[in-house]
């Protein structure tokens, strides 16, 4: 009598365990087949919320928002005495990352810049 118990319960607890691991692939199974269709969906969404084709649009120099061309000066990319009139170093001390706490009263940063830059004349002479 003891040991058809224990048989019983034995056999009841390998039912358990065996629904156990089915439910956990079921449910691991459930979760990832839902993180793909989020997945999916989100990418499809992207996909057609923006044009899928790429063109190109040729226009003249003066209408380009940006240059087609761009020419850069040896050596430094500013004038070294220009800059040196509103107290920077060098080129190196302008265009840095480390300089931040330039200040001038007598020119905006946006003159300064126009000032020191290279126009086209001066880039081809």
């Amino acid at each position: 009598r003891r040991s058809s118990l224990k048989m019983t319960n034995l056999r009841q607890n390998i039912r358990i365990l065996s629904f156990m691991k089915k439910f956990q692939y079921f449910a691991l199974f459930g979760v990832c087949g839902i993180i793909l269709v989020v997945q999916i969906s989100l990418c499809l969404s992207k996909y057609f919320q923006e044009p899928s084709y790429i063109s190109s649009f040729i226009a003249s120099q003066g209408n380009a928002e940006f240059p087609e061309i761009t020419f850069c000066k040896q050596g430094g990319a500013y004038k070294e005495e220009v800059l040196q009139k509103y107290g920077f170093l060098s080129n190196d001390h302008y265009a840095s990352t480390k300089n931040h706490t330039w200040q001038a009263a007598n020119i905006s940063s946006q003159d300064l810049f126009e000032k020191s830059t290279f126009n086209a004349d001066e880039l081809i002479s």
